[in-house]
């Protein structure tokens, strides 16, 4: 067996980023590429528009493979979405709401915090400048890895 991978478009997503409109936009450049019933599954971070998205979807790729409503079945494919029990949930989105979590009980200032405490550093310099609010071990070796980072 051999697994074939391809990005099928990118799509500038017009009016509102619904789950109607996002399934809308799924659905369409399914049919058109012919392999509406070949989606097996969504990927996304826990937005709940995704659910929506699923939930919508599976409905209108309904109206084509349910058999029961049509007495006598024209197609011969199956339809292997099953809605919101086909989405996934992103696996590196949610890995980074845990570091996020366990970075803020750890006493971690957050990225734009440590950003902004670098660039107060370089207008100043370091004798003018106290450490963020939050300055815990995490927030200090943020802060020392972002300079490094920054430096020539």
């Amino acid at each position: 067996m051999k697994i074939y991978q391809a990005c099928l478009d990118f799509i500038e997503i017009k009016g509102a980023h619904s789950g109607r409109n996002l399934a809308q936009i799924v659905y369409k450049r399914g049919k058109k590429l012919g392999i509406l019933h070949k989606i097996m599954s969504l990927t996304g971070d826990n937005a709940k528009n995704n659910d929506t998205c699923a939930r919508h979807l599976h409905k209108m790729m309904g109206y084509i493979y349910d058999e029961h409503l049509d007495p006598i079945p024209i197609h011969d494919k199956l339809m292997r979405f099953k809605g919101e029990a086909s989405k996934i949930d992103c696996l590196a989105h949610v890995d980074n709401l845990i570091v996020k979590a366990i970075l803020k009980s750890l006493g971690s200032s957050t990225h734009k915090d440590a950003i902004a405490f670098l660039d107060r550093v370089s207008d100043n310099g370091w004798n003018k400048v106290t450490l963020p609010i939050v300055s815990g071990d995490i927030a200090v070796l943020r802060i020392v890895v972002l300079w490094m980072n920054r430096s020539p």
